[in-house]
């Protein structure tokens, strides 16, 4: 995405383009914003870049600005021929932060360094909530049918996108997929899904529901619930004669 931006400072105008990509391996957040502006003419002698969040550091410190290794020097000055930068890092697990950015020029005169204003000032929003966990699963089993169906509740389903149920023979898994289910804005998700049991076998089934919100933001397992299929068919018996005894009378 780019988009530009004229910001507005001491006698400067900049134009600011902005980046930004997300990396999500396996739950670690790692996103990465990149900043891009006009140079100055005439050059003035470097510039700053200072970040806020909506989280923890809620307003600008104008003597922290940031530092890139590779790019600024230890105190965040950028050399003036330099015109994007790149801040990797972003994002806290399960948390919505959006990270604000101002661009300063600066001048270092003999009487000492003078800054320009802010530029105007964008912002990039990292959204890393993980969804809730699923509450009050319930599955059922028909015996006509053979198929079980799962009901379950769901808070914050504006980021839910999908569920995925599991089923396994023993109580805490290792679990098997068993069905996906979109999320499509029904009051109550809900499943049913045929269950092979062997005849004769009486079997208890497990199954948990974990809540998508995208391939790698997803909630742990929901509770476990289990239903009972039990395929035995009752045989009257087969009654055998094993002795007679006639007693003898006179």
């Amino acid at each position: 995405m780019k988009k530009s931006i004229i910001l507005v400072g001491m006698a400067c105008f900049l134009t600011l383009a902005m980046f930004f990509s997300f990396g999500v391996p396996s739950k670690v957040f790692a996103g990465q914003v990149t900043l891009a502006w006009d140079p100055n003419s005439p050059s003035p002698d470097g510039y700053l870049m200072f970040q806020r969040d909506n989280d923890a550091q809620q307003t600008y410190i104008y003597t922290s600005p940031v530092i890139v290794n590779g790019i600024t020097n230890a105190q965040g000055d950028i050399p003036p021929a330099v015109t994007q930068m790149t801040i990797t890092g972003l994002g806290v697990n399960g948390k919505d932060i959006t990270y604000y950015y101002v661009v300063r020029a600066f001048l270092d005169k003999q009487s000492g360094r003078e800054e320009s204003g802010d530029s105007n000032e964008v912002f990039i929003q990292f959204d890393y909530r993980l969804p809730p966990v699923a509450a009050n699963l319930v599955v059922t089993y028909d015996e006509s049918s053979g198929n079980i169906t799962a009901v379950w509740e769901q808070s914050s389903p504006d980021i839910v996108d999908n569920w995925e149920i599991y089923t396994s023979d023993v109580s805490g898994g290792p679990y098997t997929l068993l069905d996906t289910v979109k999320n499509t804005g029904q009051a109550q998700p809900t499943t049913t899904k045929a269950i092979s049991v062997p005849d004769g076998e009486k079997k208890t089934i497990y199954f948990v529901v974990v809540t998508f919100r995208s391939d790698t933001l997803y909630s742990a397992n929901s509770a476990e619930a289990s239903v009972i299929v039990d395929k035995r068919a009752v045989e009257p018996p087969v009654l055998r004669v094993i002795q007679v005894t006639i007693p003898v009378t006179n």
